[in-house]
């Protein structure tokens, strides 16, 4: 299992006094605590390089980086540390060799959010997630693992989330973010849906 309550205790003791309880703040769990039973190399997926956001690059979600490569990242020793010290749940060996997220459609990852443990399912192709049962599979896994899923969040394909850094314009001129609205679809599962498309 990993050790949720030991990191909250110490999240809370470094909560920022400017942190406004609307705000949503996403954690990224210490590289110790998170499921590394396995490291797995990621071969020729690059799915996280489409679609995690990059403060060191001003790179926004779903907006390809600059540096991917089809055989992979170009500057890969020398990436910014959003990278290097993050990885899927695929990656962490939590998931089967094939639900590598280039091949299964969905990637995993795990955080904390305004104190909750979430697992986050990103599209990595189009409709992937309307494969409802396979999505269920997938989850049971991670919970058979030991993680913690108090809440889901399903982002479909192309939807980018407000960061707190200004993307850049000059290589990503057509990657707008913002902020997004959680519709509930079950007790604790939300889907992402960008707040501008709702109120057009």
């Amino acid at each position: 299992m990993l050790l949720w309550d030991s990191f909250f205790e110490r999240r809370i003791r470094v909560k920022s006094p400017s942190h406004r309880a609307d705000e949503s703040v996403a954690v990224q769990l210490p590289i110790q605590q998170r499921a590394r039973s396995t490291q797995r190399p990621c071969g020729g997926c690059t799915a996280c390089c489409h679609i995690m956001a990059v403060e060191e690059l001003g790179k926004p979600m779903y907006a390809r980086c600059q540096h991917c490569a089809p055989a992979g990242c170009n500057i890969y020793g020398a990436h910014p540390p959003t990278c290097s010290q993050w990885q899927c749940l695929w990656a962490a060996g939590v998931l089967d060799d094939a639900d590598r997220p280039d091949r299964c459609g969905l990637m995993f990852e795990q955080s904390i959010i305004d104190g909750v443990p979430v697992i986050s399912i990103h599209e990595v192709i189009p409709h992937a997630l309307e494969a409802r049962q396979r999505v269920a599979k997938l989850i049971e896994k991670i919970k058979q693992f030991g993680l913690r899923t108090d809440e889901i969040h399903e982002w479909p394909y192309g939807t980018r989330g407000a960061t707190a850094f200004a993307a850049d314009r000059r290589n990503y001129p057509n990657a707008p973010s913002g902020p997004v609205q959680r519709i509930r679809r079950g007790d604790n599962w939300y889907r992402m849906i960008p707040a501008r498309a709702l109120s057009a």
